[in-house]
């Protein structure tokens, strides 16, 4: 059975990759998408860096907003993409 993770994000650079490949490496059948609302610390160009690495463009998906629009809508945009 695949499982969707939706992480909702805002300045998370330091923590979102670690998690990802926590994640990712307990199950081949987990995925992920990552709903970043416009983080200043690029917290949306290191989870494309690290899917456009390894090659992990059909697991790990994300969705960038433009504006900061609070965790429950992010987690709902999420399941709506899921």
């Amino acid at each position: 059975m695949k499982t969707l993770f939706v992480l909702p994000s805002y300045n998370e650079s330091e923590n979102i990759v670690k998690l990802i490949k926590k994640i990712i490496i307990n199950s081949e059948e987990n995925h992920i998408v990552v709903v970043d609302d416009n983080s200043p610390d690029n917290t949306s160009k290191l989870v494309l860096d690290f899917i456009n690495k390894n090659n992990y463009h059909n697991k790990v998906h994300i969705i960038s907003r433009k504006n900061k629009s609070g965790r429950g809508s992010a987690v709902l945009e999420g399941f709506k993409w899921g």
